[in-house]
């Protein structure tokens, strides 16, 4: 075998680790580097301890162990004689079982048989009929075809060696996800007409006794069976010998023995060949999914266990893919209809879509896109999932609903104010004349003066309206939005001194100038200032504002202006209507100056919003885009 340098990532050697635990025999994992050892697991270590080392490490001197190390053929998958030389030099020859885990660095994983089935195989070493069945398997080993294929051979050749009118092997359920699976319990089922049920209770029967023959009844014969387990005592299958002859049985013990450790490397090779496949599988569709989609994707077998879930579908219900995988697919989508109610009919394309409720982790309902298709890899046949969450979509809908409906409101609203407009102006005309004719007399002059009071406050509020429902114009320049709140703060401060209301303010040095409306702006600012002059009602207080850069999660930087004061807070009731007309919390306001700030503040393509702490203050804050992004 050639050599290579031997480089093993973290990642690899937890990979290792996988492998060396499934295995109770002594397994040890090397390179053709030196040779070198690697890693060993439990066994090997304490096998070990009777084998030469290299001095400069403590390591396992391969060389001298194991001398016959460079005769392993060179295939992926092997089974071999070595000797093994100890400390006493003595020859001890074991059959190992060979897989060569990484070709460009000739790493190599090497677990020995256990000692009675090594003991066996050595005295047998020589038979003409062990040299056979020792051909035989190591051509079936190859693949599942070859497997398939030969089986049938394996059977004639066991059945002619001990005289035997039948010979089978039943896997247990250990076995149902590999697809040999069908062709191993086919022939049992076909053999003796037994239905699955039958044969389960047959291999329970068999289970019973382990590595011994034990007579179970069949349907139709009277069979000895053997079974046995895996490496990780689960039981593996048994083998149904028909017609067996009691002079016979210890040549008979002898090859169940020997083909027991066999089926045992079955299982876990293809164990192995099945996570190497699942991690490959796994790492080609993430770096498909996570290059090209943004949608939640779920992967499922024919009988919806879910084989695979993306980090977007994880983070959609709130579990990792551990979680996930393997369970059946109902567990995650908990709908009313079940799983077959989202297959519902195909497309042209054969697509299925739907839009169900579903829930999250949380127990928090939300609405999702399911479109199903199908995916054929091989003989088999794939179900994927592509999730998208309705969620925004369904409140950008409400959103417009609302916008519509705000909208027609507004046009009523203006077309009601233009109405009331003819009225007042008569008003205005009968409130001359009642000062008029009040001339002398108080009692009347005091009333007229009531009507003139309530006519201006109704005169405000359809100017409100009026300027609320017509389309904003904004008069832009490039403003300094320092040197604007400095100006405005300075012609608050004798309001200020008279109430005894501190404001703090540190304008940032060169920052970044902004392209809008000075005197809306100002509008804006004066009416949050104000709103926290009035919330003090005559009692001390302290008002800040904060002028900064802000990063949203995407990295799209805005200007953050806040306003706050450590006056009363707004009441939990009305903080989530706070910027809607009509709606305010002082004694004499109107409720019209936060909803015109707020379509100012919309206007500038910016956002407002208000946090309020019953007792400890408010705080609104304003973000508003850079120049570069205001398009």
């Amino acid at each position: 075998m050639e050599r290579y340098s031997v480089n093993t990532s973290s990642d690899i050697s937890g990979v290792y680790d996988s492998i060396l635990y499934v295995c109770s025999a002594p397994a040890f994992i090397w390179s053709a580097v030196g040779p070198r050892m690697i890693k060993t697991n439990d066994s090997a270590a304490r096998f070990f301890l009777r084998y030469p080392t290299v001095p400069e490490t403590g390591e396992v001197d391969l060389d001298r162990s194991i001398p016959g190390w460079h005769t392993i053929p060179n295939k992926k998958n092997n089974s071999v004689w070595l000797d093994f030389h100890d400390l006493e030099n003595k020859v001890r020859n074991y059959q190992v079982r060979n897989t060569l885990l990484d070709p460009d660095r000739n790493i190599w994983a090497t677990s020995l048989i256990s000692n009675l089935a090594a003991d066996n195989e050595n005295k047998a070493a020589s038979s003409v009929f062990f040299r056979s069945l020792e051909m035989m398997w190591s051509g079936m080993m190859e693949n599942s075809a070859a497997f398939r294929a030969k089986l049938p051979d394996l059977t004639s050749l066991i059945m002619n060696e001990l005289g035997l009118t039948a010979f089978t092997f039943y896997p247990s359920e250990v076995f149902a996800s590999f697809d040999l699976y069908p062709c191993l319990a086919e022939t049992v089922r076909e053999k003796y007409g037994m239905d699955n049920d039958q044969i389960k209770r047959l291999g329970l029967e068999a289970s019973d006794r382990q590595n011994c023959f034990v007579t179970v009844d069949a349907p139709q014969e009277s069979l000895t069976g053997w079974g046995f387990e895996t490496s990780e005592k689960e039981f593996c299958g048994f083998f149904c010998l028909e017609g067996l002859n009691t002079n016979l049985e210890s040549e008979a013990q002898l090859i169940c023995e020997i083909l027991s450790e066999k089926y045992k490397g079955l299982y876990t090779t293809l164990s192995l060949r099945r996570e190497n496949y699942i991690t490959k599988f796994e790492n080609e569709i993430n770096d498909i999914v996570n290059a090209n989609i943004a949608e939640g994707v779920i992967i499922t077998d024919e009988q919806f266990n879910v084989m695979y879930i993306n980090p977007v579908a994880s983070t959609m219900f709130g579990f990792s893919s551990a979680q996930v995988v393997g369970h059946k697919l109902e567990d995650l989508l908990v709908t009313s209809d079940g799983i077959q109610g989202l297959m519902g009919r195909e497309d042209q394309d054969g697509h299925i879509s739907s839009i169900k409720y579903l829930h999250r982790r949380s127990g928090k309902i939300f609405p999702c896109q399911i479109k199903v298709c199908r995916m054929i890899s091989g003989n088999e046949s794939y179900n994927i999932f592509v999730l998208t969450d309705q969620t925004e979509t369904e409140e950008s809908r409400l959103k417009t609903e609302q916008l519509t409906q705000k909208a027609f409101l507004g046009d009523f609203a203006s077309l009601l104010a233009h109405e009331i407009r003819n009225p007042i102006n008569n008003i205005q005309m009968w409130i001359a004349n009642l000062y008029t004719m009040a001339e002398g007399n108080e009692a009347f002059l005091a009333g007229a003066k009531r009507v003139e009071s309530d006519f201006q406050r109704i005169t405000q509020l359809v100017n409100n309206i009026l300027a609320f429902s017509k389309p904003m114009s904004l008069n832009k320049e490039e403003i300094d939005l320092s040197l604007l709140l400095s100006e405005i703060i300075e012609k608050w401060r004798l309001n200020f001194a008279r109430k005894n209301i501190t404001c703090y303010f540190n304008p940032p040095q060169d920052f970044p100038k902004f392209y809008g409306d000075p005197r809306s702006l100002e509008q804006v600012f004066n009416n949050l200032i104000g709103n926290s002059v009035d919330a003090f009602d005559g009692q001390d207080g302290i008002i800040t504002l904060k002028l900064s850069l802000w990063e949203n999660e995407s990295g799209r930087k805005q200007i953050l202006i806040s306003e706050s004061d450590n006056g009363p807070g707004i009441p939990e009731d009305k903080i989530d209507s706070i910027f809607e007309p009509f709606m305010t919390t002082k004694k004499n306001g109107n409720g019209w100056g936060l909803a015109l700030s707020k379509r100012i503040i919309t206007t500038h393509k910016g956002t407002i919003q208000v946090r309020s702490f019953q007792g400890g203050g408010t705080v609104f804050e304003i973000l508003l885009p850079l120049n570069d992004e205001m398009g």
